[in-house]
C-alpha cells in the first residue's frame, strides 16, 4: 500500500477555570511510502480552532516532511 490516510484529532484545555482557552486541531494527511517503505513523503493540513480567537483560520498550518530509512 503505497499510500495512507490520515486522521487525527486533539484537544488542550490550559486552564479549565478561565473560559475560551481551548485549542482544538483536526490533522488530515497522507502518506506516500516509496521505494518499498525505505523513503515516505507526508503531507499534513492542520485545521485549528482556538476559542476566542477572532480569525480562526489564521493559525493553519500545511506541513511537508520527508523521511528516509537507511
Amino acid at each position: 500500500k503505497p499510500l495512507e490516510g490520515v486522521v487525527r484529532y486533539e484537544e488542550f484545555r490550559n486552564n479549565r477555570d478561565i473560559h475560551g482557552n481551548e485549542n482544538r486541531d483536526w490533522t488530515f494527511g497522507l502518506n506516500w511510502f516509496l521505494n518499498e517503505n525505505y523513503a515516505k513523503f507526508q503531507l499534513n493540513y492542520v485545521l485549528k480552532t482556538l476559542d476566542g480567537a477572532r480569525d480562526k483560520r489564521a493559525d493553519d498550518q500545511v506541513i511537508a516532511a520527508m523521511q528516509v530509512h537507511f
